[in-house]
């Protein structure tokens, strides 16, 4: 049985973050395991995600430019908060969501020997 952890990692409440928590929600009503794992310097999306009723772990950042992108992504610490929050709610497949989110998750299901989903939520992304 899946148990789906969503993998957001963005900077406002847009329609892709609201798009998956819509999705977490049915998905449980249906009796699915599902949370999510959310880095993010937003209040807005911190306050959002904790509101939705979906078990969570946010990690919060100081931004979402070029240099943090970088360190975030490739650096330890965002991946040990991921990895570990996966393992603490019980995830055994990452479903990815947004640009910031695809490789930060392929690192997480790397170290955990788990699958990966990806999803395109932007046309821009192929461009």
């Amino acid at each position: 049985e899946p148990s789906v952890v969503h993998l957001l990692v963005g900077g406002a409440v847009g329609g892709a973050e609201r798009l998956v928590v819509d999705l977490a929600r049915i998905h449980r009503a249906q009796g699915m395991a599902v949370s999510l794992a959310v880095v993010t310097p937003s209040d807005d999306l911190a306050s959002f995600v904790e509101r939705s009723g979906i078990p969570q772990r946010t990690l919060r950042v100081r931004g979402e430019h070029g240099f943090a992108y970088l360190t975030q992504t490739y650096g330890p610490s965002v991946r040990r908060f991921l990895t570990r929050s996966v393992r603490e709610l019980g995830g055994n497949l990452v479903h990815a969501h947004v640009f910031g989110s695809h490789v930060l998750s392929v690192r997480v299901g790397k170290a955990l020997g788990i699958p990966i989903v990806r999803t395109e939520h932007d046309v821009a992304h192929f461009e």
